[in-house]
Order: C-alpha cells, then structure tokens, then sequence
C-alpha cells in the first residue's frame, strides 16, 4: 500500500474556427477566467493548461489581461502548457510535413509568449494511430495523452493502466500517459467525496500516479456546470479536498515523467475516446466513410496542402506563411465528424473552414500565375481518392468540382474572392443512432441540471420528429431527375428516391478553344440519351449549362424533366434569404417555405448575408419548387433544428416525338451584391 499518490490535475480548451464571436466570450466569462480565479487562490494546486491556438489568438486579441493573468499562475503555481497542433487538427488526417509544422506553430507560439518550453502535447480528441509516434519524436515532443481505454484495447486489464507507459515507430521513442475515463466522469459531476474516495481506492490498491486532463469546458460551460461548478462552489471544495488530504500530491506531466519510471513498452490501437469510437464505429477515419461531405472538405484540403508545398520556393516566404496559415485553419478538427456535438451538421462551421481553404487556394494562384491575366482550366483529378476521376473546371473567379460518375453532378462550387465560400457546401439528410430517441426525450432543454453531455438527451424544439425524413442521394447540384407529372413538391422533398440518371455515370469529353472550356457530359439508357454541357471563360462568375435529351425509344416521352441546384446560404434568417423574379409582384419571397412558381424565365437568389447573388435565366419558361432543408442534430444543450441550404428544382413538361431531341439553356451566374 502507498503512503501517496501523484495526481495530474489538467485542462483541455479549444473553440472551432469559424464559432460565432458571443459563443467565445461566452465560454470566457462561464469558464476559462472564472477556473483560472479559483486556481489563482490555490496556489498548492497544479494544473496542466491546454489551450489550443484558435483559443490563444483570441485571448491576445480580445482579452490580453487573461494572457498575463495566465503567465501569473503558472509561474506561481508551477504549472505546465501543453502544446499541440495550432488549430486542433485531428493529426492523423495530415501530411508529415503538415503534423509537425502545426505543432511547432503552437510551441513556438507557447514561448514567445509565455516563455515556456512544450515537452509534451494533446492530441485533438485523443486520435491516436502508432505513426503518430514518429511524428510527435520529430516534433521534438516527449510526450502526450489518450484515454485509458486506449490501452485495454491493446490487451491491457484495468488494474495495469496507470502511470505511463512508453512506444515507438521505426525506433523513435515517445512516453504515452493514459487519462482515467472514471475520473472523467466523476469531475465534476458527482460530489467531490466520490472523487477523493476513488483517489484513496487507488492509492490503496498501489498505484502510483493518475491522470486526469479533460475539456476545460465542462468547468461552467457544459449545461448546468456553471452554477454547480462556481455558484455552488464544486470547484473550490474539490481544490480544498486536494490540499487537506496531504496524501494526494499534484504533480505536472513533466514532473511525472521525470519522477516515475515507465511502466514498459505498449503499442496502442487506432483509437479515440469510448464515445467517439462508438460515433465512428470503432475507427475515426470511418467519419469520411459514413460522411461524403466531411470526406469532400478533408480531400480538398489535402489537394491544396499538396499544391502549397508544390509552390514553395518559388514564392516569397512571407506571402508562403499567410498561405499556409490559411490551410491549418481549415484543418481544425471539429466540422470533420459528429457525434454528441453539432460539429459536421453546423454549416457555418463547415462555411468557415471551406473559407480558410478556398482564400488559401486563391492566394496561391494570386502568387503562381501573376503573368496569366486570362486563364481558365480543367483538372482531371481522383480528389475524393475512391478511384474514379472529377472535374475541376475553374477560372479566378469560381471552381467548379463535377463528378461524372455520380450523375455528373456539382458537388462544389466555389466563390474564390470575398466571402470566399462553397456554394454546395451542404449536407444530405441521414439517420442518426439518436434520431429514435427523440419521441422519447420529452425532457424541455434548461440549464438547471448539472450532468455530463453523454448522459443528456434533451429537446431543444418541439416538433422535431417531424423533420425526420432522410435523402436517397446526396443533396449537390446539376442532378438530373426524371419525374411523373403527379409528383408533389413534399413527395419530391422528403419521399423521391430519384431518377437511375441521379448516381448514373456519364462520360464525360473535355473541350478547350482560345475563349472557354467546354465540359460535356452523356448519359444514356434504353430509351433516353442526355448529354448536358458545362461552360466557363475565363474573368467570369457565369457559367451556361445546356441540356439536350433524345428520345432512342419508339414512343414519345411524356415526363418532366427536372434539374435539381442546392445552395449552402448562411443568411442568419428568412429575412436575409429571399428570391425575386424580375417584372412579378411575389407576396412572399421568402426561401423559409416552400413555394412553387411556374413559367420562370429568370429568378435570382439573395444571401443579404454574405452578400451574394445567384442569377438563372432559361432559354424555355420554367416551373420552378423551392424549399429548405433541416436536418436534426445532437448538441451540448440537446436536439435541434439545423438549416442546412435551400434547394431549387427547375423543371420542364416534356413531349418529345420518338427519336427527336429536346434541349434547354440555363445561364448560371455568381456575383457580389451591388457588384
């Protein structure tokens, strides 16, 4: 039996790219200075700080007195920074270069400003492959953290799991400490005895050293913590039980691994914490697989990464580094995966991060082709690494990214100047494991009960079961349906599996001449061919799509044709997205509802937002459905209603005579409001 136990005592903060300025200041005034107040009267008590780089930028620029503050207590109460990647990427899904680049930013920006030196870092939500141990070696890092459960996976019974253990990848020695899950849970959710009792049972079955490093967060920001934590004043108590019981000693990651001997070698498997391997069904890569939106970001951002490291050297090495400044943003970790927070279903989360990559895109070609005044390109290119080639057609304006083996569709299209978006950055609607719980969870969302997120379900709207309907194919752009005459607008929305041209694949022929490039598409069955074409010029936000549809068959076709757009607009309420058609009086223009319009000849979309206009004129009168889309999700307040875009189905009645062909233009048209 051990006389004392070493405990490290640590936090872990981090807010997304791109989150809303209020939810920042919220979290500030709710939980990091108020944690840091109590600990500044503690001056026995050590934590181990993680801050991620998002969060320290914003500090230094909106609250400067909280650096110093920070400085204060660290020095007073010998505590230790962790570092990490700058912007909290999950490092796996980087390059090398990329990893280590990302963790020296935020080391280097740990000693310039708190004149600390990182041994050892946190890896965004404990995402552990072995290779990572190569990385963080030649990172010059000597250690880092992941949940216990990371080492009973790899075969370990619970009883073994404590102090440190150490690993290795072609030789490159690092130290890896386990976080205790039940330590997690017990703070501070349960009463500050349980803690200390579970603290002695350890010390008295002979362990040594125990970790517990968790979101900082959940100190006054999760549900209920703020009154329960400060109010009610858990956090002072659990720092008091820590100084009165002399057994229990608090020590930092470094002072431990400087006091105790490893306990032996151990190799971990791919991992995260329990919950997050439930969420990605045992592998966080699965998170692309189950998510062809968030596998589309993580593929666009390598495909630039690749081109950034491609220029340098040939660039000025200042313009390089706001460059790639611009990438690592767009790598923070949060809009790649879901589970009990919103993360991938927040599109201004997703917007904010397709932002940093497109402006970083952008920037790049301001710096490689400063003597191509007139350009425009098309790139054959496996973006999306599933074997098959896309098309990205672009000119300094727009990109356009078409993938001709799922229905020749837009799956992105990109605005490369302010606001710098990608219009189709929007999200299909699928079951979610937690979406059968919803008619159960009765519960009305309030702040009143402190509990971990993990074991709320509350609901933050009523009604939301009624937006439960789920997509058969992804909700992009240029999807072409073939569709009955009696097929309703709701039927179409939440019930429409779609035509076979929906995931068809169409062969596709690239055409180039002095003034455009011409994309080209065809499709055919037994009785139809359709062959739709793609055109971009260069200095231009326009892009024509023609269509032309033969009847093979012996008999006349007697269908609507239809062509479905879906737009990603951020405006922050009805108000902010409307569509006006010119020359007609709308009573209501709202893209809040659905709506149905028939004989269009032009209509134009507004995002008041953002500032942006989308422009569509046809060649013959169109009818015209509009609508949004919702999606249900899981946050850390409960349920709720997401809007995820606006979708416009453009459609025709068709009556073509056997072995006749019927076309349509449709000019497409991007530009800055007042521009």
């Amino acid at each position: 039996m051990n006389n004392k136990i070493d405990l490290v005592l640590g936090i872990h903060c981090h807010q997304p790219v791109g989150n809303f300025e209020h939810v920042f200041e919220d979290a500030y005034q709710k939980s990091y200075l108020p944690f840091v107040k109590v600990l500044q009267k503690h001056p026995k008590i050590k934590v181990v700080f993680h801050y991620s780089g998002v969060l320290l930028q914003w500090f230094k620029k909106n609250h400067p007195e909280f650096i110093d503050l920070l400085k204060q207590v660290i020095v007073s109460n010998n505590c230790e920074i962790l570092g990490g990647g700058f912007y909290e990427p999950i490092l796996i899904t980087l390059s090398e270069e990329d990893r280590i680049s990302q963790i020296n930013l935020l080391s280097n920006f740990i000693k310039n400003n708190f004149d600390y030196d990182v041994k050892g870092i946190w890896l965004a939500e404990r995402v552990w492959e072995q290779g990572l141990a190569k990385t963080i070696f030649n990172a010059g890092i000597d250690y880092t953290l992941v949940d216990d459960n990371h080492f009973m996976r790899a075969g370990l019974k619970p009883e073994d799991v404590h102090g440190y253990f150490t690993t290795e990848e072609g030789g490159n020695l690092i130290n890896i400490f386990p976080i205790s899950e039940r330590l997690r849970y017990l703070v501070p959710f349960k009463q500050v005895s349980e803690c200390i009792d579970f603290l002695k049972h350890k010390k008295d079955k002979g362990e040594d050293l125990e970790i517990l490093v968790d979101d900082g967060e959940k100190f006054g920001n999760w549900p209920g913590t703020n009154k329960s934590v400060y109010e009610e004043g858990w956090l002072e108590n659990f720092f008091k039980a820590l100084e009165d019981n002399p057994w229990i000693n608090l020590v930092t990651l470094k002072e431990a691994h400087e006091k105790h001997l490893p306990r032996g070698l151990i190799y971990l498997p791919p991992g995260s914490y329990k919950e997050m391997i439930e969420w990605s069904d045992g592998f966080w890569r699965n998170f692309f697989i189950k998510y062809p939106e968030s596998n589309s970001l993580h593929k666009k951002m390598l495909m630039i990464s690749e081109k950034i490291k491609s220029a340098k050297g040939s660039i000025k090495e200042n313009a390089y580094r706001k460059i790639e400044d611009q990438l690592f943003s767009g790598q923070c970790n949060d809009v790649y995966w879901h589970g009990i927070f919103g993360g991938l279903y927040l599109n201004y989360l997703r917007s904010s991060l397709y932002s940093c990559l497109i402006r970083a895109q952008s920037m790049l070609e301001v710096e490689t082709k400063k003597k191509e005044k007139d350009w425009v390109s098309a790139e054959e290119i496996d973006i999306d690494k599933d074997g098959k080639k896309e098309i990205i057609l672009e000119n300094k304006d727009i990109g356009l990214y078409l993938d001709p083996y799922e229905g020749g569709t837009l799956f992105e299209l990109d605005l490369k100047k302010e606001p710098f978006v990608n219009l189709c950055d929007n999200l299909t609607r699928r079951p979610e494991s937690y979406h059968k719980k919803i008619k159960e969870a009765v519960i009305p969302a309030d702040n009143s009960a402190s509990q971990s997120i993990h074991e709320s379900l509350k609901v933050k709207k009523e009604g939301l079961e009624k937006l439960l309907a789920y997509d058969a194919y992804r909700r992009v752009s240029l999807i072409d349906h073939f569709i009955a005459e009696d097929l309703s607008l709701l039927n179409f929305r939440d019930s429409y599996p779609g035509s076979h041209f929906v995931k068809y694949p169409y062969i596709p022929k690239i055409r180039k001449d002095s003034k455009k490039i011409e994309i080209e598409l065809n499709a055919q069955d037994q009785s139809i061919s359709l062959k739709k074409t793609i055109s971009l010029a260069p200095n231009t936000g326009s892009f024509p799509v023609s269509y032309e549809i033969k009847n093979n068959s012996d008999k006349d076709i007697n269908q609507i044709f239809a062509v479905e757009f879906n737009f990603s607009l951020l405006a922050c309420d009805a108000d902010n997205r409307f569509y006006e058609i010119p020359g007609v009086n709308l009573k209501n223009n709202k893209l809040n509802a659905l709506d149905e319009i028939q004989d269009v000849s032009e209509i134009r979309v507004k995002d008041l937002w953002q500032q942006i206009q989308l422009g569509f004129n046809f060649s013959k009168k169109s009818r015209v459905w509009m609508f949004p889309i919702y999606t249900v999700s899981s946050s850390e307040s409960g349920m709720e209603q997401n809007y995820q875009h606006s979708t416009l189905v453009f459609a025709w009645k068709l009556n073509i005579p056997k072995k006749s062909i019927w076309g349509i233009d449709i000019k497409c048209e991007i530009n800055k409001i007042g521009a």
